[in-house]
């Protein structure tokens, strides 16, 4: 198992109880993170519906999600890539395994369900709690320079890594979902528009108005997309694809759906992927 340790003390390496702590603090993430979406009857579903190419697809996405949390977060010092890259695997190992106690909690008995659709069931889920898992060890440990993290990197690139993590994370809880479907066919084009707006404004006011953690050296950055109106819009433009993916993933993207119809689904989704992925900006 990858070393679990939170920032390393100066003059020598994390105690077994620093490491402990760190271990404990990202269990207790993932769940306070993830129950909402392992409790989702629409992801459970997945399980059946979808190719397991697709499933498989997702896995690996979400280590690379993991990998990237772990390199912008600024949550350890002087790490090379192989202990990013062990870490990441501990994580989403460990959040697979937290996935399939809490599937047999809630009554999915791995004796009467096929095996197959057992372990998809439990791929899925470990992406978001893998995330939440990460999420807790960047959130609530400590955090190294962040300025002295991204160096060599450009901010866009962490920007739009954090984006589309974010966005995955929340999106994912109500993409499945077939609210989604009958939000879409009773919005107006007006009401359309009004999710434009209010999820520009709402990504804007959490990154540029609400004077949290990095905001006055997101006013000061320099470039086109890290100007506050630039950055908004790309990051608004990353989450309505990473909308249009995870409706594909869930299987609600069908052939013969009219263009206007799609349109509303990705902006219903698009909103709380917005939000998502302002919150994701926030730990870089």
């Amino acid at each position: 198992m990858a070393e679990l340790s939170a920032r390393p003390r100066p003059g020598g390496d994390a105690s077994e109880q620093d490491e402990l702590a760190c271990l404990v603090r990202g269990i207790c993430g993932a769940l306070v993170f993830a129950v909402p979406i392992l409790y989702t009857m629409e992801v459970w579903w997945l399980a059946h519906s979808t190719p397991t190419w697709k499933i498989v697809l997702f896995y690996a996405l979400g280590y690379a999600f993991c990998v990237g949390l772990n390199v912008f977060s600024g949550f350890r010092e002087a790490d090379t890539l192989r202990d990013y890259l062990e870490d990441s695997a501990t994580s989403l190992g460990i959040s697979s395994l937290v996935s399939a106690l809490m599937l047999w909690l809630i009554g999915m008995d791995p004796f009467t369900i096929p095996p197959q659709s057992l372990i998809k069931q439990v791929m899925i889920l470990a992406v978001p709690t893998a995330i939440g898992f990460s999420l807790a060890r960047a959130l609530l440990g400590g955090k190294s320079d962040k300025q002295a993290r991204l160096q060599g990197l450009t901010a866009d690139l962490a920007d739009f890594g954090m984006t589309v993590i974010g966005g995955v994370f929340l999106g994912l809880s109500v993409a499945p979902t077939e609210g989604v479907m009958a939000i879409a066919i009773q919005s107006s084009w007006l009401q359309a528009l009004a999710f434009v707006a209010i999820s520009l404004l709402v990504s804007y006011a959490l990154i540029f108005m609400a004077d949290l953690s990095g905001q006055s050296n997101r006013l000061a950055a320099q470039g086109i997309l890290q100007s506050p109106w630039g950055e908004t819009l790309m990051s608004y433009g990353l989450a309505l694809l990473v909308s249009f993916v995870l409706l594909w993933f869930t299987g609600y993207l069908v052939e013969g759906m009219s263009t206007p119809h799609l349109l509303r689904m990705i902006l219903v989704v698009g909103l709380p992927c917005t939000i998502g992925g302002a919150a994701g900006r926030l730990l870089v």
